[in-house]
């Protein structure tokens, strides 16, 4: 017979995702409002989306830059 167990823990990450506004604007209006976005992941922890993180890589001439927002635009410390 098969055993049935319980959900503990999920992690949900889609990629090049529609931003939030809130991190549009700050990425627009920002020191990186130079710079292209090249792709960016976000990342739901528990179905929880209070708990959605966004990992954004922008370019500017050869340099690459990542940077990680919280669901409200928040700058946070990486994605782990």
């Amino acid at each position: 017979e098969g055993k049935h167990g319980s959900l503990i823990a999920a992690t949900v990450i889609q990629r090049n995702v529609k931003l939030p506004k809130n991190i549009l604007v700050k990425l627009n209006n920002g020191e990186y409002s130079d710079w292209t976005m090249v792709s960016n992941t976000r990342v739901i922890k528990n179905f929880n989306n209070d708990d959605t993180r966004y990992e954004v890589v922008l370019m500017k001439n050869s340099e690459l830059r990542t940077k990680y927002y919280d669901s409200t635009g928040m700058i946070i410390d990486p994605i782990i």
